[in-house]
């Protein structure tokens, strides 16, 4: 089955019990939401890696890979939970600034004096590829310290007491010209008064 139709069929299976963690471009959920616009309010949560908060992108100069790969999808989302308070949004920026040492991800996963317990071992795995990536300079803005960004939303979306600031905005994606893909953020509510409110950004973490 596709995963479009799987989200729906689970929502409607478990209406208001789903919790969705979304870690690339945002592709089957904007296909599912078109699909059964009611979608949104069957969910419990959704919690999405991608955007950015001060458009530093890292595959163009202000857009963020996930929702520059597929922004019409990024922007069916926005629209669709606009006034309800079920989306955090952890963007590129947060993880950047959460990134560590390779010197602790070294012993995190098992070397340099670090014990290889099961959980090392999953860390290693998980991370392998992006840490070859990282390590051979091809992660724009990443090469001296390792920053595993889709897990850092995972972590959120297990425990949410690990968000220490956030704040509640309306957002919406670019769809053309030279800042396509571009997470757009109405700071000040000038677009959208409070109705319109769709998105928790997570800012800083434990």
């Amino acid at each position: 089955m596709h995963a479009a139709l799987k989200m729906i069929e689970l929502a409607k299976s478990h209406p208001h019990e789903l919790n969705l963690l979304c870690t690339g471009p945002l592709t089957n959920l904007g296909m599912a939401i078109r699909l059964e616009p009611n979608l949104p309010s069957l969910l419990n949560s959704l919690t999405i890696m991608g955007g950015s908060e001060f458009a530093k992108g890292n595959i163009t100069r202000t857009a963020e890979f996930n929702f520059w790969a597929d922004p019409e999808a990024a922007q069916i989302v926005c629209e669709a939970f606009f006034g309800t308070e079920k989306v955090k949004l952890i963007t590129w920026e947060c993880t950047l600034n959460n990134a560590f040492s390779w010197d602790f991800y070294d012993k995190l996963v098992g070397r340099k004096g670090g014990e290889l317990t099961k959980s090392a071992f999953v860390m290693r795995e998980a991370t392998n590829i992006l840490e070859k990536h990282i390590r051979s300079g091809k992660e724009e803005g990443m090469l001296e310290q390792f920053c595993p960004h889709d897990l850092y939303a995972a972590a959120v979306f297990i425990d949410p007491n690990l968000v220490k600031r956030s704040v509640r905005k309306t957002i919406e994606v670019e769809l053309g010209g030279k800042t396509r893909g571009t997470c757009i953020i109405d700071w000040y509510g000038h677009m959208f008064g409070k109705e319109k409110l769709n998105c928790e950004i997570i800012q800083e973490l434990e």
